[in-house]
């Protein structure tokens, strides 16, 4: 078997690789659950014409309680969309009290944070009485800033180390591996969603350069898959599961940005991003092989150092969101925000934006991927805003020096032709698509958080010369880059260009069901001796011709229930083939009756037991997919991307051959091409920090043997 051979001569680093995606199984297969859905819709809607039809003729009791469920299934979506946007919302508002608690709190109502607080009061006037500051003096405030920062990482980083380690991080990645199939155990229960809803506040508080937009999709997924289960439309549905997510990580982005449409239109998709994204892996390779024990200590010590060099840059000291609202303003009789619209300091302002742009880079890249709920969208946002809004002072002061430039021909006299808040806005937008990649949804997320239509078309050409610039340099947004950096078994969208076919990947040793002829005791056996998800199943003449698919899952229902109907012994006889009456009729669909091992079929069960032993056809994929051994190894990727199959059976003319998995084609892809991209990154950063390490050693004794001679020098002289 090409896959054993493959797995026989890898390092221990690539088996660990394929260890993992053991660990991550794909067991949703797209097909099986269309078919399993459209047969059930089909007799769900022949069993409710026939109710229907006699409730309606006597408007009894029945026909009540029939429109009452049909009423009562579909507002269940509506019902689980609504919990996940109340809980973002939730979030949204402990977020702002937390944050606002770090500089004072509130005399008349300490439930309240600053804004409502303040509510008709021009804050930057400062004649908001009700708002009491921890202290009259800078150093003690700086002082309580930082023991609050300090205070609220512990608590976050505590929480998730010790009850749920799968609260940490953004969560985007792993969603859109669990969307496209892929099951994590417990990364969507409860315990991750009760941790991360109530630790994200806490490290958004903190000031840490983290966002909550992404962390809030993984949470509004987690109220989706636990509500939707309780229901029997998505809990025997993964078709109507995915659907939940989807709509659930849409409701969770749409409060979070405050953007309906764009959460709708939410796909995860610069200079900025290309050089945001390779640093920040840079720093995860390191995490994990040197900081992978300190989480809380790591988390603790960036919130406090960020705290502590953030307090005395307005721009970092106040929230992000916050901050993002002050740099969108133009300069009008509003207010200036301490001097950010008066010329006489233009200049100290864009040196203040300047810092702030560094600094948040520098955190940013150093904190996203530490052991807390930690997102990117507003961190990336927020430096794109002050460098946006620093060109813009910048450029708005050399109009006011050179009027008559060439450059300012456009401009007309009496009205404003700069306006930095524009230039805040574009630079937002940059950011942000720099880093994930983004497009369309960039350009109606910043739409509906301005309600300007006047930008959307310079928006749009500033995205796609930033994508370009990110494209040129390389690499995808930073969540495609997790997803590969961590080796989650998740098929790129990139094409790709093995010069393969099939037959060099596939599995050939395969266990399979024969038709006819099997007992009861050889296919338990065959069971406890295998691991398998599932097992074709071919003609019983040897000839290996196939004739259909059956679930693993599906025999051991089946088993179970037709022992509680009838007594089955070792030696009964069970039968894996059509019948003779549907095999004639080739006119219907080959799909036979299809029922999953949640749908209730003991009718089905009666009808497939007989003195001659059982027969399990209904419960067979009679037409499976299929491909030759010699399609080109593309061609099976895009299937499994496109329709989503649990696995691809190759025959060759009829004949059973082998048959191929997602995880086959992961692990060949990662021996091939990606199998040192994870390990080379960790040593890759291991070299760089060492070469900076050595660096700085040296320009220390440099210095200090420059400060020797200096003094050396000056004792002579005297």
């Amino acid at each position: 078997m090409m896959s054993s051979m493959r797995q026989e001569s890898s390092t221990p680093h690539e088996q660990f690789r394929y260890d993992d995606y053991e660990e991550i199984r794909r067991y949703e297969d797209w097909i099986e659950d269309s078919l399993l859905e459209r047969n059930r819709r089909l007799r769900r809607f022949k069993q409710e014409s026939e109710i229907g039809a006699n409730a309606q003729a006597t408007f009894s009791l029945h026909w009540i309680v029939f429109n009452l469920t049909r009423i009562f299934k579909s507002g269940q979506g509506w019902f689980i969309i609504s919990l996940a946007g109340i809980n973002a919302a939730i979030i949204s508002i402990i977020t702002a009290w937390l944050s606002d608690i770090k500089m004072g709190y509130c005399r008349d109502a300490w439930w309240l944070n600053r804004q409502f607080c303040c509510w008709e009061i021009d804050l930057e006037e400062g004649n908001c009485t009700s708002w009491r500051s921890w202290g009259f003096y800078t150093p003690e405030k700086w002082i309580i800033y930082v023991i609050f920062a300090a205070i609220f990482s512990l608590l976050s980083a505590s929480l998730v180390k010790i009850f749920a380690r799968y609260a940490a991080g953004s969560g985007i990645s792993e969603i859109k591996c669990i969307i496209a199939g892929f099951v994590m155990k417990g990364y969507l229960g409860g315990w991750t969603l009760f941790i991360k809803s109530l630790t994200l506040p806490l490290i958004i508080a903190s000031g840490l350069s983290v966002g909550k937009e992404g962390p809030s999709v993984h949470v509004a997924c987690c109220i989706g898959n636990i509500v939707a289960r309780l229901f029997s439309t998505y809990s025997r549905n993964q078709e109507k599961m995915r659907e939940i997510l989807l709509a659930a990580s849409a409701a969770g982005v749409a409060v979070a940005f405050g953007s309906p449409i764009g959460g709708v239109l939410f796909s995860i998709e610069g200079l900025y991003g290309a050089l945001v994204v390779k640093l920040n892996l840079q720093v995860t390779a390191f995490r994990r092989r040197h900081l992978s024990n300190h989480g809380v200590a790591e988390a603790v010590i960036l919130a406090t150092i960020t705290a502590l060099v953030g307090y005395f840059n307005k721009f970092l000291r106040i929230d992000m969101t916050e901050s993002l609202s002050i740099l969108f303003r133009e300069c009008d009789n509003r207010g200036d925000y301490d001097g950010l619209c008066q010329s006489a300091y233009q200049w100290r302002m864009a040196n203040s934006l300047l810092l702030a742009t560094a600094f948040r880079i520098v955190f940013v890249i150093l904190s996203y991927g530490c052991k807390v709920p930690a997102g990117i969208f507003v961190p990336s946002m927020a430096i794109g805003a002050t460098f946006g809004r620093m060109v813009g002072i910048i450029v708005k002061a050399v109009y006011r020096t050179y009027p008559q430039s060439g450059w300012f021909a456009v401009c007309q006299p009496d009205v404003p032709c700069i306006t930095p808040g524009t230039y805040a806005f574009l630079g937002a937008a940059a950011a942000l698509g720099g880093v994930m990649r983004l497009t369309v949804c960039v350009v109606v997320i910043m739409f509906e958080l301005t309600g300007a239509l006047t930008y959307i078309l310079p928006t749009m050409i500033v995205l796609l010369v930033t994508k370009a610039v990110g494209d040129f340099f390389g690499g995808a947004g930073i969540a495609d880059e997790l997803i590969r950096f961590n080796g989650y078994p998740l098929l790129e969208k990139s094409d790709n260009s093995f010069n393969i076919s099939v037959s060099q990947v596939m599995t050939t040793e395969l266990y399979t069901l024969k038709a006819t002829g099997m007992s009861i005791g050889s296919v338990e056996r065959l069971l406890q001796q295998t691991s398998v998800k599932g097992f074709p199943v071919v003609s019983s003449d040897g000839q290996n011709i196939l004739e259909g698919y059956l679930g693993r899952s599906e025999i051991e229902y089946v088993l179970k229930k037709m022992r509680r109907n009838r007594d089955l012994t070792p030696e009964t006889i069970c039968s894996f083939s059509i019948e003779t009456a549907q095999r004639r009729n080739e006119n219907l669909p080959g799909t036979g009756t299809a029922l999953g091992i949640d749908d209730e079929g003991d009718d089905f069960i009666q009808s497939a037991t007989s003195d001659a032993g059982i027969n399990m056809w209904l419960w067979v994929n009679q037409t499976p997919l299929t491909v030759s051994p010699r399609l080109p190894l593309e061609m099976v990727v895009q299937l499994f991307k496109r329709m989503g199959p649990r696995v691809i059976l190759v025959e060759s003319r009829g004949v059973l051959v082998g048959l191929i998995t997602v995880k086959d084609v992961l692990k060949f892809i990662a021996m091939e091409r990606g199998s040192a991209l994870y390990w080379d990154a960790q040593q890759n950063s291991g070299e760089i920090y060492k070469e900076v390490s050595a660096w700085f050693s040296g320009f220390v004794d440099r210095s200090r043997c420059r400060i020797r001679d200096l003094i050396s020098s000056n004792r002579t002289i005297s």
